[in-house]
């Protein structure tokens, strides 16, 4: 499911698909549902309050990741986050390090 940036999330129909993704069994075990962001650039800019050190992520562009708005996964999902989040670095930007948990 696509989520785009000018529309309204008509809940009742969330639903209505999530309970069709449930009752077919098509749930992947290690799925997000989101709007991906793709090949967004890293701030190095100190005084950004997004800036991260090449220290904490050595790469230019993050990886693919879900935008902060929402993401739906499965429940055994959640405990999976977090145990990876207790043995990952906290980056100023919840959107990447969600993304880099799952």
């Amino acid at each position: 499911m696509k989520i785009d940036d000018d529309m309204l999330l008509n809940t009742y129909q969330l639903l209505k698909y999530l309970d069709n993704l449930v009752v077919t069994h098509s749930v992947q075990e290690n799925a997000f549902y989101c709007k991906p962001l793709y090949n967004n650039t890293v701030i190095r800019v100190k005084s950004s309050h997004l800036y991260v050190s090449r220290e904490d992520y050595p790469f230019n562009n993050y990886h693919t990741y879900c935008q902060g708005m929402a993401y739906i996964f499965p429940v055994n999902m959640a405990h999976r986050l977090y145990e990876k989040s207790l043995s990952t670095k906290l980056l100023p930007m919840e959107d990447v390090y969600i993304g880099l948990l799952g």
